[in-house]
Formats: structure tokens, C-alpha cells, sequence
């Protein structure tokens, strides 16, 4: 695997910050929460842009709150920072770095790879199953673990 040396210095500029926090802008559904980030906007985002040069950004505590539609859920909302941080290295860093080593089917969250490439993915592979062995049944297993990222050991996750 070739190793990338010194990238981070040159991706941490306040131009990329600002970019993300346009995508944050325009995606995030908290008006207020933006509205209240933009009364001091290039100072936030310079904030950001200081401690992440200085590699000490902090993320903030999750707000918490209960949605009761279609079905009552415990939400775990990020700060208008974090998410431009997230924004920031998934833009600046996962993307460019991780996208060419993931497989194909590996549809989650990825540009032009959303619920109808899965569809279309499973379904290939259904057919391809069909030819090799016409005469046997297909079963398939959907399944999902109730509130499994409350019930994971976060610690653990922290230490890895």
C-alpha cells in the first residue's frame, strides 16, 4: 500500500473548511442551529480552521431528543462544528483516500452508489446464483439489530 506522507497541512486550509460548512448549510435541517452559527460565521469557521491546523479540535457533546414519527427514536444531533469537520474529512480525506479501495458493493453513504446501485447489485447477484445452480432455492436473510449504536461498547470503539 503506498504510503501518503505531509497531506494533512496542505488539506487544512480555511477554503476547505468554508466548503464544507457550505454543504452543512445547505444540507442541515436545524435552521436555527445555522442561523445561530452564522451571527459570528467567518469566526466560527476560522475557530475550526485554527484547531484543526493546530490538531486540537474538540467535537462537542450530542444533543439529545426524542422524534415520535413514524415511530418513537432517540436522536443523537452533532453541533453545526462537528458536522462541518465531518463534511470536512470525508471531503478532504476518506473520499479521496479510502473511495478507490472499497469494493463494489459497498453502496453506504457514496456518491452515485445509493438504494437503486444496491438494488441493481443484489439482484446481479441473485441471477448469477440463478445460472450456477438453477434447481436449488434462494433464500435471503434481512435482518437488523434493534438500537444496535446505544448497545455497542463505545469505549471499545474509542480505543480502536
Amino acid at each position: 500500500m503506498k504510503k501518503i506522507i505531509n497531506v494533512y497541512d496542505s488539506i487544512v486550509t480555511f477554503e476547505n473548511v468554508y466548503n464544507a460548512y457550505n454543504i452543512v448549510r445547505k444540507t442541515c435541517k436545524n435552521k436555527h442551529e445555522i442561523y445561530k452559527f452564522n451571527l459570528n460565521k467567518n469566526t466560527n469557521i476560522y475557530n475550526i480552521y485554527q484547531s484543526l491546523l493546530n490538531r486540537t479540535y474538540k467535537p462537542m457533546p450530542f444533543r439529545l431528543f426524542l422524534i415520535y414519527e413514524p415511530k418513537e427514536r432517540l436522536v443523537m444531533s452533532q453541533s453545526i462544528s462537528d458536522k462541518i469537520v465531518n463534511h470536512f474529512i470525508s471531503k478532504y480525506f476518506l473520499i479521496p483516500f479510502l473511495e478507490k479501495k472499497l469494493i463494489d458493493s459497498n453502496v453506504a453513504t457514496r456518491k452515485n452508489k445509493g438504494s437503486n446501485y444496491a438494488d441493481k447489485i443484489f439482484k446481479d447477484y441473485i441471477n448469477e446464483i440463478r445460472i450456477k445452480e438453477p434447481s436449488n432455492d434462494i433464500y435471503c436473510l434481512c435482518l437488523d439489530i434493534s438500537k444496535y449504536f446505544y448497545n455497542i461498547n463505545h469505549n471499545i470503539l474509542f480505543d480502536k
